[in-house]
Formats: C-alpha cells, sequence, structure tokens
C-alpha cells in the first residue's frame, strides 16, 4: 500500500513527508508525482490497484481520473456535496458502484476485503477496466458532447421563455 499525492513543490513534499513520518508511514510508501498531460496521467494512474477514498472531502477528480484508468474507487457518501461527489461518479458509472460503502463501517470492511483477497481486487479491476475502454462515454457522466447539447437546449428554451414575456 502507498499514499500517492500530486508533486507541486519541493516545499510541499517536504511537508507531506515530514507529515507522513510523524504518523508513522515510511517515505518509501509515499509517492510523489509529477504532473503530466492527461493521455500520461491516465495510463500511469492504471498501475494503482485501488483508490481508497477521503471520508470528508471526497476524490472529485481524482475519482474520475481512475475510473478512467480501470482502477476500482472505495468511498462513503457524507452528508454535504464535498463528501458526496465520488460516491455521485460511482452511482452514474454503473459498474463500479458495488464499491460505494453505505457507512464508514463497511467503507472500513470493504477496504480490507479487497486488500486482503487479491483474486477479488483483481475482478473488480478487471471490470472497471472493461468499462473504461467500452463504453464509458455513453455513460451520461462521460458525454460531454451530449451534456453541452443538453445545456445549450436549456439556454435556447431560457431565452424563448424571456423573449415570451414570461421572465419579466
Amino acid at each position: 500500500l502507498c499514499v500517492w499525492l500530486v508533486s507541486d513543490s519541493e516545499e510541499s513534499n517536504a511537508n507531506l513527508l515530514r507529515q507522513a513520518h510523524e504518523r508513522g508511514i515510511d517515505a518509501e510508501r509515499v509517492v510523489l508525482a509529477q504532473r503530466r498531460d492527461f493521455d500520461k496521467h491516465i495510463r500511469r494512474t492504471a498501475a494503482a490497484d485501488l483508490v481508497a477514498d477521503s471520508y470528508t472531502y471526497n476524490a472529485h477528480t481524482t475519482a474520475v481520473d481512475a475510473i478512467y484508468g480501470g482502477v476500482p474507487v472505495v468511498t462513503v457518501a457524507g452528508d454535504v456535496i464535498q463528501s458526496r461527489l465520488a460516491a455521485g461518479v460511482l452511482g452514474a458509472l454503473g459498474p463500479g458502484s458495488e464499491s460505494l460503502a453505505r457507512t464508514r463501517e463497511e467503507y472500513s470492511e470493504l477496504l480490507h476485503h479487497l486488500i486482503t483477497h487479491p483474486k477479488v481486487l483483481q475482478r473488480l479491476r478487471a471490470r472497471m477496466a472493461h468499462a473504461s475502454r467500452y463504453g464509458l462515454e455513453s455513460r451520461p457522466l462521460f458525454d460531454t458532447e451530449g451534456w453541452f447539447r443538453d445545456f445549450e437546449g436549456c439556454l435556447f428554451l431560457l431565452v424563448e421563455v424571456y423573449a415570451n414575456g414570461a421572465g419579466a
């Protein structure tokens, strides 16, 4: 297991490594990755076995990147929007929503199960990799063109309603 974080500066790297050390995490288990273009980033993301999402502030873009890379994201939905984003991403995905825990206890149990049962994790990774290669763009979450068409339609409707006096 490792902690994989973005490397933004020497100062932040030193702070992250110091914090890890203070919490008993060996520096060899902390990966400080340089920023890359999207395709290279997604390819290297696929090197992860799984993403263990944080509870109070979810993965957001990291969850989407992991899914594009075919990597399972284990998360639990919190009570506020910033702790529910990864759950929304997984719910919209279909495959992988099995890694969405309902409680913090279930989250811990699921992570433990996946880590201690490599064949189960391997099957989940295979389903995620298949989903990321076949049809991810057809799902509403990843259908950017469809989203823009719908948004554009909403804007035209608003203009029409306003032009007809309903918005005054």
